[in-house]
């Protein structure tokens, strides 16, 4: 395919980034109102009021999940870095924040396009980063499924069906992963086709000693974001018949049941889907209306997490164009698509 004449790619790359800011800027804003609007009608029910809420239990979720996102970010790093991209922790940890974002949009590209663009203009290879984003996504998912089916199994093995679901997401998520099997999907993607570090070679630099802790981080990640539903649990006003290891153990089933199925769904967000499975799984320990009021809660504080840290990232994280800094490195990602095509 031939390329664009060099001004009209740059009048494509001038109109491109707003309107992929304002798509995304679209969506979140439409999650959060569809949160605000489900939250009002347990409300409007009698179910829960807001005078329950304990904000400083809110902060904490808040800030727990972002946490919680951190291990995940440094995951995606290690990768990175095994397929030749050494990039700052920052400017790394900046595109997967503001990434995430991308997940509200239909279709779940826009957080590869975007956590992509962001690493070429730090100088990294577009095939590479676009290679990483799918592995990192993968892998999180697989450690999600693989820790939900071990709680299930130890604490709630009278659970068969939801065994034998979360056993078959770990398959699903977990398959691609596999070496063989994930240069295969890459090179049917066609991503990093012409590129030095892309399919053919994409995981030589991933060996066993990243795999162990990469997923060592994974599963951090994971607990993390259960002791944040149990955070948002008391947010809510509500308590818990059970101790605390229990309860950090039922949240951690559902969060990585949740998002494991909300992503498999590729409903933008894992929208409905995400909150029916946290719902269904916190019954197994709280009553109906704690586990609706709280998986509406999960969705709306960690959606406004997201916010707040991304425009904490965009405004301190800066991100100059840096050109040629790597082997293979690209202008920007749509000189990198031309290229390729």
């Amino acid at each position: 395919m031939p390329k664009l004449p060099a001004d009209l790619m740059k009048r494509v790359k001038l109109v491109a980034r707003p309107v992929m800011f304002l798509v995304v800027v679209w969506f979140v804003q439409g999650a959060a109102r569809e949160g605000w609007r489900k939250l009002q009608l347990r409300i409007d029910a009698g179910e829960w009021s807001l005078d329950q809420m304990d904000w400083g239990w809110l902060a904490a979720a808040a800030l727990i999940y972002s946490l919680g996102q951190l291990p995940f970010g440094l995951f995606w790093r290690r990768i990175l870095a095994g397929l030749g991209q050494r990039l700052p922790l920052g400017p790394v940890l900046r595109a997967f924040y503001i990434g995430h974002l991308g997940k509200y949009v239909p279709g779940k590209a826009m957080v590869v396009v975007m956590r992509t663009s962001m690493l070429v203009r730090q100088g990294a290879s577009a095939g590479a980063a676009a290679v990483s984003v799918f592995y990192e996504t993968l892998s999180m998912m697989a450690a999600g499924a693989a820790l939900s089916t071990l709680l299930i199994l130890v604490k709630f093995s009278d659970q068969r069906n939801w065994l034998l679901g979360s056993m078959a997401m770990l398959v699903v998520t977990g398959l691609p992963i596999l070496p063989p099997v994930f240069e295969q999907i890459i090179r049917r993607l066609r991503i990093g086709k012409s590129d030095e570090a892309g399919a053919s070679h994409a995981l030589t630099g991933i060996g066993f000693r990243t795999f162990v802790v990469g997923w060592g981080l994974l599963f951090v990640g994971w607990a993390m974001l259960g002791a944040s539903i149990v955070a948002t649990v008391r947010a809510g006003g509500f308590t818990s018949p059970v101790g605390i290891g229990d309860e950090w153990t039922i949240a951690t089933a559902a969060a990585s049941l949740a998002v494991v199925i909300g992503f498999l769904s590729f409903i933008p967000g894992g929208f409905g889907v995400r909150d029916g499975i946290l719902f269904t799984v916190l019954t197994w320990t709280y009553d109906e209306a704690a586990a609706m009021v709280t998986a509406i809660l999960v969705r709306l504080i960690w959606l406004v997490a997201e916010l707040l840290v991304s425009i904490i990232l965009y405004k301190w994280v800066g991100s100059p164009k840096v050109e040629g800094t790597l082997p293979g490195a690209n202008a920007d990602l749509y000189d990198a698509a031309d290229a390729e095509a």
